[in-house]
């Protein structure tokens, strides 16, 4: 039996090589609003970690357009990861849908959601997933009165921890502060960089 050949992606040469099953139930889901919250509210799923600076050498060899200039270099230009923004795409849907829910006023005006929402159709779209996913009560749902399809398969899943690594090793340094205070100065938020590294010390 042949190995299939792995491709690496294009920006960061991540490969599918992490098995994952479909499941139904996790701390993402729990009714305990707290341990749901707290799984959000993770350090792997902090979605500014994905605004990276990138130098233009390398923006150039990968064929990106020409982006806006890092403050504290301006040979290298500001991306977002697109797996990032997707990740404050659904962060944000599901405040939305919690806020709606619990009957409080909604942080985001609809145009943000609406925008949100076509991010998430536009990327189910593009990855284009032809899993075939099992139906009835077989395999993990055998029993079950109303059977979840796909439960217990496995897919192979790019790792999302070598793609969180590769984003702190290019860091931005950004974090969204003060955003309603009128005037703050926009270099303020490009002060907060990892652990170990320094406005000039980033790798390229």
């Amino acid at each position: 039996m042949s190995i299939p050949i792995l491709t690496p992606t294009k920006y960061t040469g991540l490969v599918r090589n992490i098995s994952t099953p479909f499941i139904i139930d996790n701390l993402f889901t729990n009714e305990n609003r707290t341990i749901a919250d707290a799984a959000w509210s993770s350090p792997d799923l902090d979605s500014e970690v994905g605004l990276v600076a990138l130098t233009d050498e390398y923006a150039k060899s990968k064929g990106l357009l020409p982006a806006q200039r890092w403050p504290w270099d301006h040979s290298k230009g500001i991306y977002v990861l697109n797996g990032f923004h997707n990740l404050h795409c659904l962060q944000l849907v599901r405040n939305l849908v919690l806020e709606a829910y619990d009957n409080v006023p909604l942080t985001y005006p609809l145009e943000h959601v609406s925008h949100c929402l076509n991010v998430l159709r536009e990327e189910v779209m593009c990855n284009a997933d032809d899993t075939p996913r099992y139906t009835g009560r077989l395999n993990s749902e055998k029993g079950k009165e109303h059977p979840t399809s796909g439960i217990g398969q496995t897919r192979m899943c790019n790792d999302w921890g070598k793609l969180r690594s590769w984003a702190v090793a290019h860091s931005g340094c950004f974090r969204a502060i003060n955003e309603s205070t009128p005037n703050f100065p926009t270099i303020e938020r490009y002060k907060f960089c990892p652990e170990g590294m320094n406005y000039s010390s980033q790798t390229p």
